[in-house]
């Protein structure tokens, strides 16, 4: 949605919760896209000759250019232009709020402007949604990093309440009542959580997790769609039996483990299920959970996986190879590292943690790319990464990022 489609209501709300402080991240992304969208050029920087033209006449001549842009009727033209003024006006408004400013042109001056790329299209935070049983959904504190699951209650990492056994302060629903919760992580999101037997688990962009609120039976047994890092608990509660295997479904893969930290990446989008071991011991098993388990507590079938080995399943098979566990776990750590992959591998990444959905027109050169990348990066440093591999990329209003090779480029 482009700024002149936007609701005039919705415009005014956003700018008061902005002057206000009660802007939600996902709020102000959304303003500051307009925004950077708005302005005309897709990194952030406005184009000097927009710039010119806004300084001079403090936005009106903007104004008239967004009717021209959308090729209106004449009859229509003088109507709506008065509209898209007001429009012109408040992007101004938040132009100033977040410290866009110009320049006077004097003295040959080149006009400048503060780049919005810094604020704008910020990376991915601390958000997740809860869901219970009956469909029952709770947005979580994104200035929380995580939660925990007991019997009794399901709080933040910090103690706060969220739900007890026998009620919850927003819903009312009771932790008894919805045997299976799920947390997930939107595009742009990762949470903590630790479950009911003190496993903890990271959940990565784009990832859902479902798990019972405490666990019963002879096992342990979660669901991963997407990626998470999982440090389990080797017996669980201090009363359960100290074998007590933890099993983690992923499509059609099973991992069972005891004690272990080990990565799953399974996202449906990436056409291998990668099984990364850290520490402990795994056996990953394909279409039905190992059985048949020995001394040691391990099960007799499927493949097991020593620390610092990763089990990928594709077509069917599994291939154990050495795990690069710095590449791996880098996104846990609070970075990518890109050392080794492809520039298609690595835009994937990046779209699920920038809310970004990438894609590409004509025929892009193999590329390879190293070093790494911090997380906390704006999304302006993944732009100067595609110029630097003469690569063009044009950024949508609704978030599609489309990349193409540039003429003349390298082979």
């Amino acid at each position: 949605m482009t700024l002149h489609e936007m609701e005039l209501e919705e415009v005014k709300e956003l700018i008061r919760k902005y002057q206000d402080g009660t802007c939600s991240p996902a709020e102000r992304q959304q303003l500051e896209l307009h925004l950077l969208q708005y302005l005309g050029r897709e990194d952030g920087v406005p184009s000097e000759e927009l710039l010119k033209r806004a300084a001079a006449s403090n936005f009106s001549a903007i104004s008239a250019s967004i009717s021209l842009k959308k090729g209106l009727d004449v009859p229509l033209r003088r109507k709506l232009v008065v509209r898209y003024r007001w429009y012109a006006a408040a992007v101004l408004l938040v132009a100033l709020a977040i410290g866009l400013y110009f320049y006077p042109i004097t003295g040959g001056r080149k006009t400048e402007a503060k780049s919005v790329a810094a604020t704008a299209l910020q990376p991915g935070y601390n958000q997740a949604t809860l869901t219970l049983a009956d469909g029952t959904t709770i947005n979580l504190d994104s200035a929380k990093a995580g939660i925990q699951i007991n019997d009794e209650q399901i709080v933040y990492n910090d103690g706060t309440n969220i739900m007890t056994k026998e009620k919850t302060s927003a819903q009312g629903k009771s932790i008894v009542d919805n045997k299976m919760l799920s947390l997930s992580t939107p595009k742009g999101g990762q949470y903590q959580i630790i479950l009911s037997d003190g496993t903890k688990v990271w959940l990565n962009a784009a990832t859902s997790l479902k798990y019972p609120n405490h666990f019963t039976g002879d096992s342990r047994e979660v669901e991963l769609e997407g990626e998470a890092y999982f440090e389990v608990s080797a017996s669980g509660s201090r009363t359960q039996k100290q074998v007590w295997p933890f099993i983690v479904k992923s499509q059609n893969q099973y991992v069972t483990v005891l004690g272990t930290a080990f990565n799953l990446s399974s996202y449906k989008d990436e056409k291998e299920i990668k099984t990364s071991l850290v520490s402990g011991s795994v056996r990953v098993s394909i279409g039905k959970v190992a059985t048949g388990f020995s001394t040691s507590g391990l099960p007799d079938d499927g493949m097991v996986l020593e620390p610092g080995q990763q089990a990928i399943l594709k077509n069917g098979n599994i291939q154990v190879v050495k795990a690069d566990l710095e590449s791996i776990i880098a996104w846990k750590k609070g970075y990518f590292y890109f050392t080794g992959k492809t520039l298609q591998e690595a835009m994937r990444q990046l779209g699920r943690w920038y809310n970004l959905d990438v894609t590409y027109e004509g025929t892009i050169p193999p590329i390879e790319l190293f070093g790494s990348l911090n997380r906390d990066e704006n999304l302006s440093t993944v732009f100067k990464i595609l110029k630097s591999n003469d690569l063009n990329y044009r950024l949508d209003p609704d978030r599609k990022l489309v990349i193409s090779a540039k003429a003349g480029g390298k082979p």
